[in-house]
C-alpha cells in the first residue's frame, strides 16, 4: 500500500492496482523534472491498449511504493505537453490537453502527476520516440516496457494501412489460379439462400466482382483478382505462391498435452478458406445433438454448440493474417476445443468482448456472411460467448496475443455450475446476474476473486466489476481481504450461513427452477 492518503483519482489506482504495476500502469520518480524512461513507457502503452503513469512515487527497499511528490508539478506537466507534442520526441501526439494533471497524495500538499496515454489507433502506430521507428518503439509486456524488433515494428507499418490486405489487387494472379469447383459450390448455396439475388444470373467474373474477389484500383487504374478472391477460393499451388507456407491444419486428439506428436485424425489443408470450412467444420460439430427448432416456418438445423463452433472457425479463418507464414490450428479434444491463428486482435479485449471490431479481412468476413456462415461484424465473439454459456459451460477463454502475435480461443467442456453449486444460490435467496454468480461461486470454491480477474472473466468494464463488488459486499455476501494490489474477496458471512453450504442439508430447489 502506497504509504500515504491518497484521495480521489489515485486512490482509484490504489484501489485496483495497489503496489504493483501492471501491463497499463506504472509509477515513476519524478521529484523535479521528467524520467528519462517516461518515453519509452508513452510508447509502450500508446502501441498496446493504452495505460496510465504516476509521476512521483519512488519503491522503497520493502518493496513498498511511497508518494515522495514532484516539485514544481506545473513546470513539469507543461515539459510534458510540449514534448508530446513534438514530432522529434513523439512521433504521434497521443495525449490531449486534458490527459495530464496533479492531484493531491497527502494533506501535507504533497502532489504527484497523473497522465493518461491512450492506445493508439492501428493507423497511427507504431507511436516511436526520438525520430526513429527502429530504436524508439516500444510495447508493454508483463508490465514492462519492450523495445520492439525490426519485424515488429514493419509489422505495425504493415497493420496501419487503410487499404485492407484482402483487397489488394493481385496483379500476378488470374482467373487460371482459382479453384472453379470451389467457387461453384459457393455460388450455389448463395443461390438456394438468396433465391432472389441478380448476382445469380451473372458470370463467374461478374458473381466474383459482386461478393469482392474482384476489384479495381482507381488510383492506379488497375483491376484483377483481389487478396480476397484467392484466399476464398484459389488452388493450393496459387496460395503456396501468395504466402510461401499456407497450412491450416485440424487435429483430433485423445490428450490435448500431446496434440503435436499424437492425433487420432489431422487435415493438414493447404488449399482454399472456402473449401477449409467445408472439411472441417462437419468434424467440429461430429455427434453434437441438433434440437428441433422452428425459425419463420423452417427448422432450423444448429444448436447452441453448432453456433459457437461455426463463429469460431470463421473467426479464425477471417482474421488470420496471411502476411504472416505460422499454420493456424484447430484442435477438437475430449476437454472441448481450442483454436489458434497468427495476427492478434485489433482491438482490446474488453472491447472486443462488447462487439468491438476492426476486422483484418473485411471482404473474408463479407464472403462468409453472403452464404450464411458469418455474423455482422463485431458480433462474432459476443455470439460464441453467448451460445457456449447457453449450453452451461464456462465462458471462452481468449488470448489477445498482448504477449505473442497471435490469437487464441479456447472453448472448454467444463461446467460453471455444479448442481450443488446451484443449490446452494438458491439457498442465498437472491436473483443474481452473472457477473454476480461468477464472483460468489469462485470465492466459494476458493478461486481467486478480484476486480482484474472478475473484469476478465466476465468481459465487465472495470467499473461495473467494481459495483458488482460492492453490491455483494453490502449484501454481506462477499468480505474484503487485504490491501493494495493484495486486495481480494472471500466468501462473507450471509454467504456462509446459506443453506446448501458443505455440512448443512441442502435446499430442495423450488419446482419452477428445476
Amino acid at each position: 500500500m502506497i504509504q500515504s492518503q491518497i484521495p480521489s483519482l489515485l486512490q482509484t489506482f490504489i484501489d485496483r492496482y495497489g503496489d504493483k504495476e501492471a501491463i497499463d500502469f506504472e509509477y515513476k520518480t519524478a521529484r523535479s523534472k521528467l524520467p528519462t524512461n517516461l518515453w519509452d513507457t508513452v510508447s509502450a502503452f500508446a502501441n498496446t491498449h493504452g495505460g496510465w503513469i504516476v509521476l512521483g512515487v519512488v519503491q522503497g527497499e520493502d518493496g513498498q511504493y511511497i508518494a515522495e511528490g514532484v516539485q514544481n508539478a506545473s513546470d513539469i506537466l507543461q515539459t510534458f505537453h510540449d514534448l508530446v507534442r513534438n514530432p522529434q520526441k513523439v512521433s504521434f501526439p497521443v495525449c490531449g490537453s486534458h490527459d495530464a494533471e496533479t492531484s493531491r497524495a497527502a494533506d501535507d500538499g504533497t502532489e504527484v502527476v497523473v497522465i493518461r496515454i491512450p492506445a493508439a489507433s492501428r493507423t497511427h502506430r507504431p507511436v516511436y520516440i526520438n525520430g526513429n521507428p527502429y530504436s524508439g518503439t516500444f510495447v508493454r509486456r508483463h508490465g514492462g516496457d519492450y523495445h520492439c524488433t525490426k519485424q515488429e515494428v514493419d509489422r505495425m507499418m504493415r497493420e496501419a494501412s487503410e487499404v485492407a490486405a484482402d483487397a489488394t489487387i493481385l496483379s500476378r494472379f488470374g482467373f487460371s489460379d482459382l479453384d472453379l469447383e470451389s467457387l461453384a459450390r459457393y455460388r450455389r448455396r448463395h443461390q438456394t439462400l438468396n433465391p432472389g439475388s441478380p448476382w445469380t444470373g451473372h458470370d463467374d467474373p461478374g458473381f466474383l466482382r459482386a461478393i469482392g474477389g474482384f476489384g479495381r484500383d482507381r488510383d492506379r487504374g488497375e483491376e484483377g483478382i483481389t487478396g480476397a478472391g484467392v484466399l476464398m477460393f484459389g488452388t493450393e499451388e496459387a496460395l503456396r505462391d501468395l504466402r510461401g507456407r499456407h497450412l491450416i491444419d485440424y487435429r483430433e486428439v485423445a490428450d490435448e498435452g500431446d496434440v503435436d506428436r499424437r492425433w487420432e485424425n489431422r487435415i493438414a489443408w493447404g488449399g482454399n478458406l472456402y473449401s477449409a470450412f467445408e472439411l472441417m467444420y462437419p468434424r467440429l460439430v461430429a455427434d453434437q445433438p441438433v434440437p428441433f427448432r422452428l425459425e419463420r416456418g423452417t427448422r432450423i438445423g444448429e444448436g447452441d454448440a453448432h453456433i459457437a463452433l461455426r463463429e469460431a472457425l470463421v473467426n479464425l479463418l477471417v482474421h488470420t493474417d496471411y502476411a504472416e507464414t505460422q499454420a493456424s490450428l484447430i484442435v477438437r479434444s475430449p476437454a472441448g476445443y481450442r483454436f489458434r491463428n497468427p495476427g492478434n486482435s485489433r482491438v482490446a479485449e474488453a472491447d472486443l468482448l462488447r462487439g468491438g471490431s476492426d476486422p483484418r479481412n473485411p471482404r473474408l468476413v463479407q464472403m462468409f456472411r453472403y452464404v450464411g456462415l458469418a455474423e455482422e461484424a463485431g458480433t462474432g465473439i459476443p455470439k460464441i460467448i453467448e451460445a457456449w454459456r447457453a449450453l452451461g459451460y464456462r465462458g471462452p477463454a481468449i488470448n489477445v496475443g498482448t504477449e505473442r502475435y497471435e490469437f487464441s480461443l479456447e472453448l472448454r467442456h467444463s461446467h460453471f455450475l455444479a448442481e450443488d453449486e446451484r443449490i446452494w444460490l438458491h439457498g442465498l435467496g437472491e436473483r443474481f446476474t452473472e457477473a454476480e454468480r461468477m464472483a460468489l461461486v469462485r470465492a466459494k470454491r476458493g478461486e481467486t476473486v478480484d476486480n482484474q480477474t472478475l473484469s476478465h472473466i466476465t468481459g465487465q468494464h472495470p467499473a461495473d466489476t467494481t459495483k458488482t463488488l460492492g453490491g455483494l459486499r453490502k449484501q454481506g455476501l462477499l468480505i474484503k481481504q487485504g490491501a493494495g494490489r493484495g486486495v481480494h474477496y472471500e466468501l462473507g458471512p450471509h454467504a456462509s450461513d446459506a443453506y446448501g453450504w458443505p455440512g448443512l442439508p441442502p435446499v430442495k430447489p423450488r419446482s419452477e427452477d428445476r
